[in-house]
């Protein structure tokens, strides 16, 4: 490997390294998905009717994601 293509191999790592630190930071954090689901169950209790269940995974507390972020989700 020569230094051209060294050179050429690094400088296209280290964009790929930026372009996903700012798919991180910027975009995703952004994006959250909110799926509603209903689902039957024939033996469930009458006093349970109506009951919602939240589900929230794949949450990362930092500077970026805080814990107001997570209140408000």
């Amino acid at each position: 490997m020569n230094r051209r293509q060294f050179l050429g191999l690094a400088g296209a790592g280290a964009a790929a390294v930026v372009a996903g630190a700012g798919w991180a930071t910027l975009i995703e954090p952004n994006w959250p998905v909110v799926e509603r689901h209903e689902i039957t169950l024939a033996r469930l209790p009458a006093r349970l009717d109506g009951l919602r269940i939240a589900q929230l995974s794949d949450i990362h507390l930092s500077p970026l994601v805080t814990a107001g972020d997570l209140l408000r989700a």
